[in-house]
């Protein structure tokens, strides 16, 4: 018997006594009484055993707590500095992209004037050719 809680089993016996139950039964019921306080009650020991492990396993939580979240801040500054990388290059091309556009768009402006200047030459000639006419063969009525 443990008896790791306050039990009286003489008080129990006599009790039982009194009210009439043999000696022997007596006995026998307290002894059953105590091994069932013993094996269903939770006792002081057994209460800070059952606290010191719930320390340890929330200690061991904190520290694994503390391990995922060294790697989560690992894992965003290796993210971060992946965003940083990939918006400098997306920076990078955009500037590429801009000044590929602008040669293009010089390029056609000049080719723009080009094609002006030769039809400004041409309507020159033909304006220049029609004078010519007129003041060649001023008889000819242009309209009656």
């Amino acid at each position: 018997m443990n008896m790791s809680f306050p039990f009286d089993s003489l008080a129990f016996v006599k009790k039982l006594r009194a009210a009439g139950v043999p000696d022997a039964q007596a006995e026998a019921q307290a002894e059953v009484f105590i091994e069932i306080m013993d094996s269903t009650f939770a006792t002081k020991p057994g209460l800070i055993n059952v606290k010191n492990e719930l320390q340890l396993a929330i200690e061991n939580v904190r520290k694994e707590i503390q391990v995922v979240k060294a790697e989560l801040k690992r894992d965003i500054e290796d993210l971060r500095n992946r965003l940083k990388r990939d918006i400098e290059d997306l920076r990078n091309e955009l500037k590429r992209d801009i000044e590929e556009l602008r040669l293009e768009v010089k390029k056609d402006i000049k080719l723009l004037e080009r094609d002006m200047t030769i039809k400004m030459g041409l309507m020159s000639v033909g304006i220049i050719t029609i004078l010519g006419i007129l003041i060649r063969f001023p008889a000819i009525p242009l309209l009656d």
